[in-house]
């Protein structure tokens, strides 16, 4: 494989998806394992690789191996009745209509906000895809996981203290990883919960 650009935080999104999604999957995760070896100060089995994602003002982890495909957010959704307001619509998704959420919504449990330079993250859990949107993304987040853990001093309560405890598998440097199998699961169930509508 050609030697690949290495994204940083400063790196916009948009830019960052699309250089992502002109990947086929083999060369995306072949990338993916390039960016671990290379930048991983000591490789642990705890750590399955992490993408760093930023939620409108706060920040979290997610474990890569759920992740299946990031893209630039859609343009246009197919809207249904009575969605939870954490869910935007649905989108055709190599031939699959998955739901996408608004991340930073579902967990602080606000209604959802479409931006254009967001970034779409296509993730599967026990045969469910769920598309989540987050502000942006980074790859390899090794400079945020290697700083000083008292950088990350806080003087008030965390965002994700609300958060369920099952929700929050590992903290690296003050950020909770979280777990998206959970999210996965939780999601699509209460998006099935929805009652049908009657016309």
């Amino acid at each position: 494989m050609s030697e690949q650009p290495v994204f940083t935080l400063s790196t916009s999104s948009s830019d960052y998806a699309q250089f992502l999604a002109q990947m086929d999957d083999s060369a995306f995760w072949e990338y993916a394992g390039i960016l671990a070896q290379e930048n991983a100060p000591s490789p642990s089995p705890l750590d399955p690789g992490l993408l760093l994602c930023t939620l409108e003002d706060v920040s979290c982890l997610l474990p890569l191996q759920h992740l299946r495909e990031i893209l630039s957010a859609p343009r246009h959704y197919t809207l249904l009745p009575m969605t939870p307001s954490w869910m935007l619509g649905l989108i055709d998704w190599r031939g699959e209509a998955i739901p996408v959420l608004d991340l930073s919504a579902y967990l602080l449990q606000h209604p959802a906000r479409s931006r254009a330079d967001d970034t779409l993250l296509v993730t599967e859990h026990d045969h469910c895809f769920v598309g989540w949107l987050v502000s942006a993304v980074e790859a390899s987040p090794t400079s945020l996981l290697e700083a000083d853990a008292g950088a990350f001093a806080q003087t008030t309560p965390p965002w994700y203290e609300p958060l369920p405890a099952d929700m929050i598998t590992q903290m690296y440097a003050r950020l909770p990883l979280l777990d998206l199998a959970l999210l996965i699961s939780e999601a699509t169930h209460a998006i099935g919960s929805v009652p049908a509508y009657d016309e």
